[in-house]
């Protein structure tokens, strides 16, 4: 079965290389009527506070086109606000900080190919316009973390060229102008994670770019450092998501048939690998039997872990140490595309195939609780 994701257009990164190559244009990616995005993880930080939907049509149809965020609270299944200016093309990075802020990372030339808004915006709780707007070391954002200190971290993917780097540009809290406190030099930076140390991991998938197998890494920075104090590489296979639970454990979706850029149309298996807090090999490995173009992560309050399957419309839910789902989600999952858990453990899933983001209540069974409509979802969060 060819797994190639036609929502990417050819593929996810073929559509980011039409971006990073010099005046090329996105015009032979087909359209799509769902919006689909690799996760950005919103683990079990977040409490039962406000739910933010990124609604991003030009992440659908790879052409310029509204935008905006949709915010939810408690039981309710409509929103109780929708900002949009400010909102152009928030495809991944996605988050909020402890005091409610949300963060947008906006990359249009990633979706149309074409020059745009590639930039990360700040909004207060209840106010409609950004009150900052990062362009200083942002080009091409992808996903976006934030530590406990309120220090920002926005992947950039630069371009799709062997001859390319993309970067990891750090922001120290209240950041208003000026240029990044850090830059952290990666080959192709997708997902970021943070453990309980705030030491920051980046999933550096540089055969997405290189095409070289074998060069995929982990990188694992200390606060305030440039260079990583440990790279794992063992069992890392065009890593696209990742994840820590509450004993530092780290998780990485492994996604080999996503059809990742200069490695597309390299099928091989997907797994999900976990790695023990300093470790360098793999202490759990979930394999392909049960994982299927693995985009997004999450973590509960309780370790368990959550898988979204994009292939197979599923989410799966892995006790701490278990290789078999102790519960499969479906009713009403429709590729999906990012996840995000409260505290009081409830899932929410935005799903690309249907238009809805659809909510499930802590050991509810994989039965569906709240559906809500949302059209061209992509990321979604959870405040604190």
């Amino acid at each position: 079965m060819n797994k190639t994701l036609p929502l990417f257009g050819v593929t996810l990164l073929a559509a980011l290389a039409v971006a990073g190559c010099a005046g090329q244009s996105n015009t032979a990616l087909p359209n799509s009527s769902a919006a689909v995005t690799l996760h950005r993880t919103q683990g079990s930080a977040g409490a039962a506070g406000v739910l933010a939907v990124s609604s991003c049509k030009p992440c659908a149809t790879y052409q310029n086109g509204p935008a905006s965020e949709y915010f939810f609270k408690g039981t309710g299944k409509k929103p109780y606000r929708k900002v949009s200016n400010g909102v152009a093309a928030p495809w991944v990075g996605l988050v909020f900080n402890g005091s409610g802020d949300l963060f947008v990372a906006n990359c249009t030339t990633c979706l149309t190919g074409q020059s745009g808004v590639n930039n990360v915006v700040e909004f207060k709780p209840n106010q409609g316009t950004p009150v900052v707007t990062i362009t200083n070391g942002i080009t091409y954002p992808f996903d976006l973390a934030l530590d406990s200190s309120g220090t920002l971290y926005a992947s950039n993917l630069g371009c799709y060229s062997p001859s390319c780097y993309g970067q990891v540009s750090e922001y120290p809290s209240g950041y208003q102008s000026g240029s990044p406190s850090a830059v952290l030099q990666v080959k192709y930076p997708l997902g970021l994670a943070l453990d309980s140390h705030q030491n920051l991991y980046v999933a550096n998938c540089a055969v997405c770019s290189s095409g070289v197998k074998g060069s995929d890494q982990i990188l694992v920075y200390a606060p305030g450092a440039t260079t990583p104090f440990r790279t794992i590489s063992t069992g890392v296979n065009e890593p696209v998501a990742l994840a820590i639970d509450s004993a530092d454990d780290l998780y990485v979706a492994n996604c080999l048939n996503c059809g990742l850029g200069a490695a597309a149309y390299v099928s091989g298996p997907d797994s999900v690998t976990e790695y023990a807090y300093g470790g360098y090999s793999p202490v759990r490995t979930i394999s392909y039997s049960q994982i299927d173009v693995p985009f997004s992560l999450a973590v509960d309050k309780s370790d368990d872990l959550f898988v979204g399957n994009y292939a197979v419309n599923t989410v799966t839910e892995y006790p701490p140490g278990g290789s078999t789902p102790s519960r499969t989600y479906s009713d009403g999952v429709s590729s999906p595309a990012s996840l995000a858990i409260t505290a009081k453990g409830e899932l929410y899933v935005s799903n690309a195939g249907n238009g809805t983001v659809t909510g499930y209540a802590a050991n509810s069974h994989g039965q569906l609780n709240k559906t809500l409509s949302v059209p061209y979802p992509s990321s979604i969060a959870v405040s604190p």
